[in-house]
């Protein structure tokens, strides 16, 4: 309430689909509206929040980008073996390292973009991958079954959780011990999934102009080995490397993994975490390495959003590290 402004990408993209559902229209009247072709779930549930408020003011559904935030912080600090007092400590510490700052300066976080929903939902999968580590866990069929649905979110909200929620799916297979026939029904699926997604951008034609995102004109080959160049790569390298050192975040991930190298426990506990934060670094910078756009101009607008949204990958670190060296002691 404090800072109600609606930041720029809220307003081009987002605000108009919100308003959509407030006024109580359909998914078809989205076809009408611009920039149909992005999806729709962020701006659904800030309609709902803010028609069904008390406060008949705009600003109450984007509190709901507030409380699943917070929720998503709480959910990963339960799992620290800690009293009760330091779990509040590290809450707060959690709140102050994860908060944007680079919004703050010039709106809230929390003015309407999409990427603290993405941010949030990649902190509830990442609970769920560390309760899937447990020998002993006797709900592993629920843990699979929230990956699954936190997938299926994630493609709603921005084109970006189409590859968080494969890295996530793909990480899923590889490193938990799940029998044949479930990693089949997992991987099938998602395919569902997907396809359910697909299905209805088209019968609601909200994709007409087959519009994948904006920078990438032509996806062909051909026109993608070209662009595939030194001096193409050294900027994208450049721009990333910087970005990754100015994320508080990233920072303390760079810190544990040297922790962890340095220690007894090695990189075997924390292979599949290694595994996701950095198969998503690798994709979105090839992603942006074939953008027909200007490739300086959408790094500089673009990465540190990007790194924001899969980093909650640290925390885990974090966690991981923290419970291991609390066990030695014990």
């Amino acid at each position: 309430a404090n800072n109600l402004i609606i930041a720029w990408d809220a307003q081009k993209f987002w605000i108009y689909k919100t308003l959509n559902f407030y006024n109580g229209n359909s998914i078809s009247n989205l076809s009408n509206i611009p920039n149909s072709w992005y999806p729709y779930l962020g701006s659904l549930a800030w309609s709902f929040f803010w028609k069904v408020s008390l406060i008949d003011n705009e600003y109450t559904g984007r509190l709901f980008f507030a409380l699943l935030y917070l929720s998503s912080l709480l959910m990963l600090v339960s799992n620290l073996k800690v009293s009760l007092i330091f779990k509040i400590i590290l809450f707060i510490i959690f709140i102050i390292i994860s908060y944007d700052y680079t919004y703050h300066s010039h709106w809230s976080m929390f003015a309407g973009n999409q990427e603290i929903l993405i941010f949030s939902l990649i902190c509830i999968a990442m609970h769920f991958f560390y309760k899937m580590t447990f020998k002993k866990e006797n709900f592993s069929n629920v843990n699979i079954l929230s990956i699954l649905i936190i997938s299926n979110l994630l493609i709603w909200i921005k084109h970006e959780g189409l590859i968080l929620s494969s890295l996530l799916i793909i990480t899923l297979l590889l490193f938990f011990k799940i029998n044949r026939l479930k990693k089949v029904y997992i991987f099938l699926s998602f395919l569902g999934i997907l396809f359910l997604r697909y299905f209805i951008f088209e019968y609601y034609s909200l994709n007409s102009s087959n519009i994948q995102h904006v920078g990438y004109n032509d996806l062909s080959l051909s026109s993608i080995i070209e662009k595939i160049s030194f001096d193409r790569i050294l900027i994208v390298t450049k721009i990333v490397f910087l970005n990754l050192f100015s994320n508080y975040l990233l920072l303390l991930g760079i810190i544990l993994i040297c922790l962890f190298f340095i220690s007894k426990n090695g990189f075997s506990k924390i292979n599949y975490i290694i595994f996701f934060g950095g198969s998503n670094l690798l994709c979105f910078s090839f992603l942006y390495l074939i953008t027909d756009a200007d490739i300086t101009y959408m790094l500089e607008t673009g990465i540190d959003r990007i790194i924001y949204q899969f980093s909650p990958f640290i925390f885990l670190l974090f966690i991981e590290y923290f419970n291991s060296v609390k066990k030695i002691k014990v």
